[in-house]
C-alpha cells in the first residue's frame, strides 16, 4: 500500500507533485493507520521482531523507500533543501 502510493505519486510531473504531496501524504497515512491497527499483532512482530527474521528490517525498509520518494520530488522541484541535507 504505502509502496504503491509513492509508486504512483512518483509518475506524476514535477508540477503535480509539487501540488499533490500534501494529498499523497495524508491520503498514504490515513490508509496505512487503519490497517496497521486491524493487524496490530503482525505488524507489532515485523517492527519488534527477532533478529535473522527476513522481516528484520521491515521499518528501516519503509523509512529508506519513504527517504528515496522524498529525496527524488526535493531533486525534481530544484528544492535547495537537498543541498543541505545529505540523505
Amino acid at each position: 500500500m504505502i509502496g504503491r502510493s509513492l509508486s504512483e505519486f512518483t509518475t506524476l510531473s514535477e508540477n503535480d507533485q509539487a501540488e499533490k504531496i500534501m494529498e499523497y501524504s495524508d491520503k498514504g497515512f490515513a490508509e496505512t493507520v487503519p490497517l496497521i491497527y486491524e493487524h496490530f499483532d503482525e505488524f507489532k512482530l515485523l517492527v519488534t521482531g527477532a533478529p535473522g527474521n527476513y522481516y528484520q528490517d521491515f521499518l528501516e525498509s519503509l523509512v529508506e523507500l519513504d527517504t528515496a520518494c522524498m529525496k527524488s520530488f526535493l531533486v525534481r522541484i530544484g528544492s535547495k533543501a537537498i543541498d543541505v541535507v545529505s540523505f
